[in-house]
Order: structure tokens, then sequence, then C-alpha cells
């Protein structure tokens, strides 16, 4: 399979709920995240490829919790989860995707 990202992919651990048409409300743990696009393990739950999604993504927080909402297309399915990639993000969820980016790198780069 050809890879098609375009950015760079941070692992990360949180809840993620979908929002699918047909099947109302899907609970599922993300494994990355980039500013294209979103990895959601959704455990036995299959849904079809090019399908459309709402997605909320919980990010816990030491002040308080913070929420990247965006809707999203399924562009591949793999190893019990899908593949989303990003068709709009509101402004903040925009902002807080490039924060989560950016401290990864400059982590990288300290411990390096």
């Amino acid at each position: 399979m050809i890879e098609h990202r375009h950015s760079r992919r941070r692992p990360i651990e949180a809840e993620v709920i979908l929002n699918y048409r047909s099947l109302g409300l899907i609970h599922g743990k993300s494994k990355n995240l980039s500013r294209g696009g979103l990895f959601v393990d959704l455990g036995c739950v299959q849904l079809p490829l090019n399908a459309m999604v709402g997605v909320a993504l919980m990010l816990a927080g030491e002040d308080h919790p913070r929420t990247v909402s965006a809707d999203a297309m399924i562009v591949h399915q793999a190893s019990g989860g899908v593949g989303l990639m990003f068709r709009y993000l509101d402004r903040p969820s925009e902002v807080l995707i490039n924060e989560l980016i950016h401290i990864e790198s400059h982590s990288t780069v300290a411990n390096m």
C-alpha cells in the first residue's frame, strides 16, 4: 500500500467519539494524530471507506479538557480501526492540533 501522508504523525491516546449517521455515536481510542487526520481504534466496529463522520477527540488537560472537533472522511481501514482525513476543522481545533504537533517536534529535538 502506498502512503500518502503529507504531515508528521504524533502518537496519541485519547477518547474519540465518531458520529456516523447510520449507527449514531461510536466510541474509540486515537492512536496517532497529524494536521491532516487521525487513526482511531474502533475494536470490532467496521465503517465503510469514504464515509463521512463527525469527530470529537477528547484531550485531557491539566487545567481543563480540550476537544478537537472535525468533519472527516474514512480513507483506510487497518488493525481494527480507521484512518480519517480531516475535511473541516474549526479554528480552535486547528490551533490545538498545531500545538500538539509542535510540542512533539520540540520534545523529540530536546531528547536527541
